[in-house]
């Protein structure tokens, strides 16, 4: 299992989800957290966004999150949510 934290920007943008929306990201959510990757379509980000990985919640439903370590405990943090075009702005 992964040791998941959510930044203050992503909670305040989970609680503006759509129903449909949020049921999405907390399996998507779910399925990170148990390593259940396969269908995530998990990678690490370019540019200015560099040192963030994303995972799909859904086609165009994105997650951003940074790996954080302390000593021996690897922590996600879970930093933005939205679709392509709002993180990535293409």
């Amino acid at each position: 299992m992964r040791k998941i934290a959510l930044s203050t920007k992503f909670a305040r943008k989970l609680k503006k989800l759509t129903p449909k929306q949020f049921n999405l990201v907390s399996v998507a959510m779910e399925k990170f957290e148990k390593n259940e990757d396969e269908s995530l379509n998990i990678h690490k980000l370019k540019g200015t966004l560099k040192n963030f990985w994303s995972f799909d919640a859904d086609y165009d439903l994105r997650v951003i999150y940074s790996v954080n370590k302390n000593g021996s405990i690897v922590i996600h943090r879970l930093e933005n949510l939205g679709t392509h075009n709002e993180l990535y702005g293409r």
